[in-house]
Formats: C-alpha cells, structure tokens, sequence
C-alpha cells in the first residue's frame, strides 16, 4: 500500500508550535521535524545574541546547506514563534539607558559632580518617557460635562433682552443696574 498523502497533515511550523506550547512531546517528532526545530533553536539563538539579520541568515545557509528562500522562511518562523526582536530590543534599549543614566548618576554622586548629576537625571528622564506623562491631567475622553443650570429672574431676564433690543452695546459706560430680590449666602 501507498504512503497516504494528507492535505491536512500539519507543517513543521505547527509541529513545532504544538510541541513548545505541551500539545507534543520532542519524541513524537519525525527526523525532518527534528531538523526543522534545530534550525529554528540557531536561527533565535542568533537573534537573541543580536546579529543582524543577514548575518543569521548567512549563518543559517552556510550551516544548514540551504537556499536563501529557506533561510527567509526560518527567519520569519522564528518570529512568529518568538515574538519579533525589533520591538523587544526597543524595549530592552530602553531599559538599558535606564540603568546606564543611573550608574551614571550613582557615579556622579560619589564623586560629587552636580552638574554630571543633572545631566544623568535628563538622561533618566528621556530613556523613560517620565517628561511625556503626567498622572496629574484626568483622561479627558473619559470626563462627561457638568450641567449647570443658571435660572435668572425675571427682571433681569427683560433687562438683558430691552439692552440687546438696544443695539449696539458701549461696555465703556457704566451699566444699568436695577435692584433685583436676592438671598444672602453665608460664609
């Protein structure tokens, strides 16, 4: 009987998906699956060390004997199973220049240099975005406006409309004033 072919059956990407996260243990993997994930493990161990991508990729044709295709391919599976080095090494950039401008900082200290001190609090200052927040400001999309109701009497209600009625207004004059009822509110 023929080997059956399945159009269903699983790429090695997936295989090796399944074995990371439980679903298949590393002896149930066939020898090209094998394969497949020792190139992967060089392939991010090299990301991890922070070559670049032509090295890791040169890498990978020279060590593996494959096409360049292949090694683009493994490139971008070992990103999509790792995560992308780009963003973590943004954010791991960041953190170094937070410990860095605090050694800095500490050094400065001992030393007594205030003016390597301000300098390194900057430096502080830029690596963590600190300037860029403030806890202080409310979220304003999540602030609804207060209603107030102002209720005006009567009287002055037909004073402002006889006044508007008047055209145009000179605020250099005194403005007319009328006695209106009124309640004091105390202190």
């Amino acid at each position: 009987m023929q080997n059956e072919v399945s159009r269903n059956k699983l790429t090695n990407k997936q295989v090796v998906l399944n074995l990371f996260i439980g679903h298949t243990k590393e002896e149930e993997l066939t020898d090209a699956q094998m394969l497949y994930l020792r190139k992967i493990r060089a392939c991010y161990g090299m990301m991890l060390e922070w070559f670049s991508k032509n090295y890791v990729m040169g890498a990978l044709i020279s060590q593996f004997s494959i096409s360049q295709s292949q090694a683009y391919r493994l490139y971008n599976d070992a990103e999509e199973i790792f995560g992308s080095q780009y963003k973590a090494s943004k954010e791991f950039k960041r953190h170094m220049a937070e410990e860095m401008a605090k050694e800095v900082y500490r050094r400065a200290k001992k030393v007594g240099s205030l003016g390597s001190m301000i300098d390194a609090l900057h430096a502080f200052i830029r690596a963590t975005g600190v300037e860029r927040e403030d806890p202080d400001i409310p979220d304003f999309s999540k602030l609804e406006p207060h209603q107030i109701e102002a209720v005006l009497p009567q009287e002055l209600t037909v004073n402002i409309l006889e006044t508007l009625k008047a055209g145009v207004i000179n605020l250099n004059n005194a403005p007319v004033t009328i006695d209106i009822p009124h309640e004091e509110v105390g202190e």
